[in-house]
């Protein structure tokens, strides 16, 4: 698989959510959970990813391509699941699907397809309505079900976890997993610290826009726990930072 680093990402935002100097490495097969206070830049930095904001400095290698986060570019094979879901609400999941899919190319299986709306609690209905007309939390698990379906290399979720039950955030544990064993890679935030231990193999901790901690999850938690580390962490002095 290629490369996923990111170097010297910087962008000011108004005072609020800003990122300095965010340098980091996503390696095929692994979680990796992005966690911070409310501002510490976290949905700043994914959107800077995805291409949906630029940034003041800072560069992003796939591969044998360098992308300038400081100008609009494409990102191939890497999907983006905002807090709050981009869809057209118009649509039904299943042509949603089918649109997004025309957009970034390849094919659906439709069995495969099913069962991951299975493994998402997504119902037949969830899928054969115009998405506007489900839940909040429906809503969330249809963008997450046709990322899941046409990205091959790279997920950038924002809060993820956010508005689903246990039984679908047991059934995005797995699929995430079954994702990342063909490869894939997976960089997403989450204010669910015992949630992103049990999933994540990796963790970047953010205070005040920059990395205070930058390891494996073990290393990073060592004998106590991700919840206990964050709120040591959270506010650590400029500079300190992991591995």
């Amino acid at each position: 698989m290629p490369t996923f680093t990111v170097t010297g990402l910087t962008r000011h935002y108004a005072g609020q959510g800003d990122v300095v100097d965010l340098s980091f490495t996503l390696a095929p097969g692994t979680i990796t959970a992005l966690v911070g206070a409310n501002g510490a830049g976290k949905t700043t930095a994914l959107s800077v990813l995805a291409g949906f904001r630029l940034a003041h400095t800072g560069t992003l290698q796939m591969g044998a391509l360098t992308i300038p986060l400081t100008a609009a570019a494409a990102r191939p094979n890497m999907g983006f699941v905002a807090d709050r879901p981009v869809t057209d609400g118009r649509l039904t999941a299943w042509q949603w699907l089918d649109f997004v899919r025309a957009l970034r190319g390849g094919t659906i299986d439709t069995a495969t397809a099913t069962a991951l709306a299975a493994q998402l609690c997504l119902t037949p209905a969830d899928l054969g309505q115009p998405i506007g007309a489900r839940s909040f939390g429906t809503q969330r698990k249809i963008a997450l079900w046709v990322e899941l379906l046409v990205t091959t290399d790279v997920l950038l979720l924002d809060e993820p976890l956010t508005g689903l039950d246990p039984l679908a955030i047991n059934g995005l544990h797995a699929a995430l997993r079954a994702f990342t064993a063909r490869g894939g890679r997976v960089l997403l935030s989450t204010h669910l610290l015992r949630e992103a231990e049990a999933l994540a193999s990796h963790v970047i901790v953010l205070a005040h826009g920059r990395v205070v901690a930058n390891a494996t999850m073990t290393e990073v938690v060592g004998h106590s726990s991700l919840y206990d580390t964050f709120l040591r962490l959270a506010d650590a002095p400029l500079g300190v930072a992991g591995a």
